[in-house]
């Protein structure tokens, strides 16, 4: 096999790699998603853009069907924890990075390392599959 040939088969197999994880990304994004909105209080979002039934977080289909409460997150800022805050800055962040900012720097974070320092495995388990599951908002 010539080295141009090899090449094209690694760039083949990447290629369906890639497709592979963006097949099934957004179904683990919404199953992460769901496991922050439990940990961190299904009282901090809110049912969004034409669904009208409350539904429980575990029940969710969609992403946009647990939508961050920002005025609620906001108010918990100040009462939280740092471990706490610095989870919910994060999992804010995936919805909406600009509003999480402040949050971020309230806490001291400027970059991913900072937050890895923060998190608990369970929290840094779930962002991580954010991470790697998120297509955009």
């Amino acid at each position: 096999m010539t080295s141009k040939e090899k090449m094209l088969k690694k760039m083949r197999e990447n290629t369906k790699r890639i497709n592979e994880h963006y097949a099934v990304a957004p179904a683990n994004f919404l199953k992460a998603w769901k496991e922050a909105v439990i940990k961190i209080g299904t009282g901090y979002f809110q049912v969004q853009r034409g669904y009208t039934i409350p539904i429980e977080a575990a029940a969710a289909t969609d992403k946009w069907q647990l939508i961050p409460n920002i005025d609620a997150m906001e108010n918990r800022f100040g009462t939280c924890s740092i471990g706490e805050g610095v989870f919910m800055a994060a999992v804010l962040s995936f919805y909406n990075s600009e509003t999480s900012e402040p949050f971020m720097k309230q806490y001291g974070m400027y970059g991913i390392g900072d937050v890895a320092g923060r998190l608990d495995l369970d929290e840094a388990d779930i962002i991580t599959c954010l991470m790697l599951n998120h297509t955009g908002w």
